[in-house]
């Protein structure tokens, strides 16, 4: 079923495999497998969980380095970053030994490049880089000197700053995050809404009809209106930035794994 791609009926089985077996090492292996499947189907959290269940008292055997890289992987796959490197940090003192590192220094270069660490995620790569042959060293170096050119780093855009040129001047902080369309029609919606309320206001003043429906229909379809989409501009321009920093780095990492695929298809 696990070849098949049957990952969910899969998971039943190694469950149930785990439930009848009293040996510690077939445990290891039916839970690994388990979380595997959670993994492939995009379940990233559980296999997270299943990863975290598995207890390896001999810190040499090859299945523990095949989990530790997993789990930490799965960790980067949800976005918790500082605990992926803490997963391979905590692999590295435990088995120190460096040639069962080596793939782990990609996976930090992309944490890395995630976290806008770029020094860091470059000196990762380039750690790498010691363990391919010397024609495919010279040329993998020169490949990550030239995507890590200050000219290529992805422009990282600044949540509070979108936020505050919203609070300012609305439209403004989308125009920042790299949505000037939306920001324009923002700034027009809002300009709107004040130049109706504005003008029902000035009807209920002019005729002195404040009794009528001239200030209720002002404050609540111009100035009630405005204030709501100007606090959702606000919120939507930190929103906004924060998709263009995931889609620049997203793009900058896919990069960096054409690299590394590029090094294992020599």
């Amino acid at each position: 079923m696990f070849n098949a791609g049957d990952y969910f009926q899969a998971a039943i089985e190694y469950e149930y495999l785990i439930f009848k077996n009293d040996g510690l090492k077939k445990s290891q292996l039916y839970r690994y497998k388990k979380a595997l499947c959670f993994k492939y189907s995009g379940n990233f959290q559980k296999a997270v969980n299943e990863f975290q269940a598995i207890y390896f008292p001999d810190k040499t055997d090859s299945l523990f380095a095949n989990v530790a890289y997993e789990h930490a992987l799965c960790l980067y796959l949800i976005n918790d970053h500082q605990n992926a490197l803490w997963k391979i940090d905590d692999y590295a003192f435990m088995v120190k030994d460096s040639a069962s590192l080596v793939r782990f220094f990609p996976l930090k270069a992309l944490i890395y490049n995630e976290m806008g660490d770029w020094s860091k995620a470059r000196a990762e790569l380039i750690n790498y880089s010691r363990y391919l042959d010397q024609t495919d060293q010279e040329l993998f170096l020169s490949m990550v000197d030239d995507l890590y050119n200050k000219k290529n780093i992805p422009k990282i855009k600044k949540i509070k700053t979108a936020e505050n040129l919203s609070m300012f001047l609305p439209g403004a902080g989308q125009v920042y995050a790299g949505r000037p369309g939306e920001g324009t029609l923002n700034f027009l919606i809002q300009l709107s809404c004040l130049a109706f309320g504005a003008h029902q206001l000035s009807n209920g003043f002019t005729t002195f009809q404040f009794w009528n429906a001239f200030p209720f229909t002002g404050y609540l379809g111009g100035i009630g209106m405005w204030n709501k989409i100007y606090q959702g501009g606000i919120k939507r321009a930190g929103i906004i930035a924060e998709e263009t920093n995931q889609h620049r780095i997203a793009d900058f990492n896919h990069n960096i794994n054409y690299l590394i695929i590029g090094t294992l298809d020599q």
